[in-house]
């Protein structure tokens, strides 16, 4: 629009100056404070989008409770101390017509990791990363990530608000 990338919703660009935090340690409640003092700044000024990882199991970066090990997924996340649900609503309870992106990511869970260590992206040194992007068996398993996240999502009370998905 105008020579600029944008987002269209029903048919009107949105100008997106946008919020995401995922740098803040999650699990604590001092964590949980400074988000929402973040996120307060933010809506003050003016930010009505705001991105939305889908947490972290047991307070790890990249770990979710819909994906834990290998072949075990869950329909629902686990009471995980900052949900997408709780900043949600949290934001919401404040700007009641913000829009969410929700951004799942595309590590494999730890323990799938240390039973798949031929799946993994490994340097010319030995070490191995996250899994390659030529793992088929990674691959299937993101799949039966995102379709959790995506059902669950859409099946929350502010479904409406999501504006869409960045995978990370």
């Amino acid at each position: 629009w105008q020579g600029r990338p944008t987002i269209w919703r029903d048919g009107i660009p949105l100008l997106m100056p946008a919020y995401c935090n995922s740098i803040v340690g999650w699990g604590e409640p001092q964590q949980e404070t400074r988000w929402k003092s973040w996120v307060d700044n933010f809506i003050r000024s003016g930010v009505k989008v705001f991105l939305l990882d889908i947490g972290r199991y047991k307070g790890k970066y990249g770990q979710s409770s819909f994906w834990t090990d290998e072949g075990v997924y869950a329909d629902v996340p686990s009471d995980e101390p900052m949900s997408t649900d709780k900043r949600a609503d949290y934001i919401l309870s404040k700007v009641p017509d913000a829009l969410f992106i929700i951004r799942p990511h595309t590590y494999a869970p730890e323990a799938w990791m240390a039973k798949n260590p031929g799946e993994l992206s490994t340097d010319s040194s030995g070490k191995t990363y996250e899994p390659s992007w030529a793992s088929q068996k990674h691959l299937e398993g993101l799949q039966q990530f995102f379709k959790r996240i995506v059902k669950y999502h859409e099946a929350r009370p502010w479904h409406n608000r999501i504006l869409g998905y960045e995978v990370i």
